[in-house]
């Protein structure tokens, strides 16, 4: 039980630093990403392709005049919270 809690700061320690390195990644991420993080679902066309739906469906214009939804991925970079959440998720 000693060496168990003599080793408890030295992980805080681990701890707090790498969640440091996280907290930076994410703000880079913010800055580079905020806003990239849709896509757009649509209802099946008939008769085309995903690669056709790929090359017809680029911006959020062509996706509402598709009939689709422009929808926003759950884990994004639109803000410092959700981006370093993204980056822990992708660690």
């Amino acid at each position: 039980m000693k060496a168990l809690m003599a080793i408890v700061p030295s992980v805080a320690s681990l701890m707090v630093l790498s969640s440091l390195i996280m907290f930076i990644f994410g703000i880079i991420g913010v800055n580079l990403l905020k806003g990239k993080s849709f896509y757009c679902f649509e209802k099946p066309m008939i008769g085309l392709s995903l690669y056709d739906k790929e090359m017809l469906i680029s911006t959020k214009e062509d996706c509402l005049n598709y009939g689709g939804l422009w929808l926003k991925y759950d884990t994004n970079f639109d803000n410092v919270f959700t981006s370093t959440t993204q980056f822990i998720i992708m660690s």
